[in-house]
C-alpha cells in the first residue's frame, strides 16, 4: 500500500506539473515548444526559494537541473526600485522588490541556499513576472509564482522558470 500512495502521489505531482505548464503555454506559445519538452523539464528540474530579513529582505530562487548538471539562482532584494535598462529590465517583481541578481552554474549540487557555488555565467537579458504572496509575521513571502525567461552570458539558448505557489522557506 505504501508503494501505491507513492505512485499516486508521484502522478499526482506530474499532472499538476502538467496543468502549471498549460497555463504558462497559454500566457506564453514560446514557453514550451513541445509537451515532450514540458514534460522532461519537470521531470529533471526542481525548484527551491529561501528569504531572509535584515537591512534588506532577500528572496532566493534555485532551479537544479540534474539531467543537464546546471543550477540557476535568481535573487531578489527588498526594499530596492527595479532597474529601467540592463538584464532585469523585462522581468516584472512586485513593488519595492527587485532582481539583483541571476547566474547559471554547471553544479547542480550546489543549488541550494548557504551552498558554495562556483562563478557562474551571469544573466544577460531577461522577461517574465515573478508574484510573492502570503506575508508571514516577519514579513517575508511564504509563496512564489515565478514565469520567466533568462538569457546568460556564453550559455546558448534561455533558461525557463516557470513554477506556482513555491513555498518559501524562511517564512514564518
Amino acid at each position: 500500500s505504501t508503494q501505491l500512495g507513492n505512485w499516486l502521489l508521484g502522478a499526482a505531482v506530474l499532472l499538476d506539473s502538467w496543468a502549471t505548464g498549460m497555463r504558462a503555454r497559454a500566457l506564453d506559445p514560446d514557453t514550451f515548444s513541445s509537451l515532450d519538452s514540458f514534460m522532461s523539464t519537470v521531470a529533471t528540474a526542481g525548484y527551491t526559494v529561501h528569504a531572509w530579513g535584515g537591512g534588506l529582505d532577500h528572496v532566493e530562487i534555485f532551479k537544479v537541473d540534474f539531467a543537464a548538471n546546471t543550477c540557476v539562482h535568481l535573487e531578489l532584494a527588498s526594499p530596492e526600485r527595479p532597474m529601467s535598462n540592463g538584464a532585469f529590465a523585462e522581468l516584472v517583481t512586485p513593488d519595492k522588490w527587485a532582481v539583483i541578481s541571476a547566474e547559471r552554474t554547471n553544479d547542480a549540487n550546489s543549488c541550494r541556499p548557504q551552498a558554495a557555488r562556483l562563478a557562474g555565467a551571469p544573466a544577460i537579458g531577461s522577461k517574465g513576472f515573478i508574484t510573492l504572496d502570503s506575508f508571514g509575521s516577519n514579513g517575508l513571502p511564504c509563496r512564489v509564482d515565478i514565469h520567466a525567461t533568462v538569457n546568460f552570458q556564453n550559455v546558448t539558448g534561455a533558461e525557463r522558470l516557470d513554477a506556482d505557489g513555491l513555498r518559501v522557506d524562511g517564512c514564518i
